[in-house]
């Protein structure tokens, strides 16, 4: 749904104890802050100024209602970072005494902090089903749209004009009100080092996010990536389980691949204009290893749009997303929001690192060994509370709990079996000489993750073993 100016207006900052005693010491000292002309001015020559007490007082204060606006905001998928909300509380307490929080919000909705942008970051392996050389196909696309999750993939393109025309329809198709700005993007791509935006694949995601700072929001993109990254990974599962697996020689992982691993940048498109007009576009550093660069872009899938529009893939889709956003708000909300160590937090915490071992298992330079390897160990931090004996006959028995009433329930808690015991041998042996199954039990995993989403709602507060409590399954 559309996020309004009327809906930020709406938004509810919770009154607490702590905010209206923030609120009243702020009043207070409204006189004291008209001697500053901006929040910079307070905070270089405000500690010099003012006596230490005072100075400490309102910074504490204002940091306090900043805090509770921006937990409001997020909770609704407004990401708008600090450093502004921080400019925003300071104009409000100086020009007036009380009711900070309310004029700050009324404020905020007359801005473009309801409107959309997006983050569009490269991958590498990922491949789109292409019709065959020289004919068209209207089932056959270089992309693909998941509204669902606010999310689209584009196939390398090999030229600006195309990759930026792409982005431009994939930013319609999400929602995306403002304009493709297409001279920044020329800027930012051609003469520097983001040979990426034309050599390889592009993910593009839609959220509403607005900064003052280079690497405010980083959480969030990357989570948002994770997130949609898992989405693909899981439908090439299925569909790979269904037999509907996309033919690798007609795939855009295979035409005219020059992807790079050279990725230092991704690129943030912001609404600080009302309206359809361009974007703000931002060249952003990954604030990240090398690796964990790697780990983030590389998605050796291989997808087609023609198998995706099937009405049971659809319906996958569907049932797919709505898990992973259930994941994302709660991971959000408990691990990023709250920031307190909880029993809930930590639950989001290894739902959302066992889909970071899931997606390396799809990795292009993965071996078999190390595959399956990944797999189990996204199995065993989904399934397990932490470690119990017999772990491969736990993680089939939880399977079976996961699929109850699913068609073939055996065969995928079985697939799922194999790959715990070659992990043991890989482990222990180096490799190993089990038969597995391993695209079941990828597809077994995803299926898992979409009904323990449906139960999340059912946790009782501050339990000790979550999975076990879920899934009604005492070891």
């Amino acid at each position: 749904m559309p996020i309004s100016p009327s809906i930020i207006a709406a938004i509810s900052v919770p009154a607490t104890s702590d905010t209206n005693t923030s609120e009243a010491y702020l009043a207070q000292k409204h006189n004291l802050l008209g001697q500053y002309n901006s929040l910079e001015h307070l905070v270089v020559d405000g500690e010099e100024s003012l006596d230490k007490s005072t100075y400490n007082g309102l910074t504490f204060h204002m940091r306090r209602l900043r805090a509770a606006i921006a937990e409001a905001l997020w909770r609704k998928e407004v990401f708008v970072s600090t450093t502004i909300i921080d400019e925003f509380v300071f104009h409000e307490v100086q020009r007036q005494p009380g009711q900070v929080v309310g004029a700050v919000m009324a404020s905020l909705a007359q801005t473009t902090v309801h409107q959309a942008g997006f983050v569009i970051y490269p991958l590498n392996g990922f491949g789109l089903e292409l019709p065959p050389l020289r004919r068209s196909s209207d089932t056959l696309l270089p992309y693909a749209v998941f509204k669902s999750l606010g999310m689209a993939v584009s196939a390398q393109s090999n030229s600006f004009e195309t990759a930026s025309a792409r982005m431009s329809l994939l930013a319609k198709r999400l929602g995306i009100k403002g304009r493709m700005p297409v001279n920044d993007l020329h800027h930012y791509t051609v003469p520097s080092r983001l040979r990426w935006f034309t050599n390889n694949p592009l993910m593009m995601i839609k959220l509403t996010s607005h900064t003052g700072g280079m690497f405010e929001n980083q959480f969030i993109y990357t989570l948002k990536i994770r997130i949609a990254s898992s989405l693909l990974t899981m439908l090439t599962a299925i569909a790979n389980d269904k037999g509907y697996a996309a033919v690798p020689l007609s795939s855009s992982a295979r035409v005219n691949n020059f992807s790079t691993l050279d990725i230092d940048h991704y690129l943030i498109g912001e609404a600080v204009r009302p309206g359809s007009r361009p974007l703000e576009l931002r060249r952003v550093p990954m604030n990240l290893g090398a690796k964990d660069l790697a780990r983030l872009s590389d998605l050796s899938v291989n997808l087609s749009t023609e198998l995706l529009a099937r009405s049971d893939m659809k319906r996958a889709t569907s049932r797919l997303s709505k898990a992973l956003a259930t994941i994302e708000s709660g991971y959000r909300d408990s691990v990023f929001i709250d920031g307190t160590s909880t029993s809930e937090g930590r639950l989001y915490a290894r739902i959302v690192t066992a889909l970071d071992w899931y997606r390396q298992s799809f990795g292009s330079r993965s071996t078999d060994d190390e595959a399956i390897v990944n797999l189990a160990v996204a199995f065993e931090t989904l399934l397990a509370d932490g470690y119990e004996s017999k772990p491969n006959d736990r993680m089939r028995r939880r399977v079976r709990i996961c699929l109850r009433g699913r068609p073939g329930v055996a065969d995928y808690a079985e697939a799922v079996y194999t790959v715990m015991r070659a992990r043991g041998a890989i482990v222990h042996n180096g490799t190993t000489l089990q038969s597995t199954d391993i695209n079941k039990a990828r597809a077994a995993f995803a299926l898992c993750v979409e009904h323990i989403a449906d139960v999340l709602p059912n946790l009782p507060a501050g339990t000790t073993k979550p999975m076990e409590t879920l899934l009604n399954d005492p070891v």
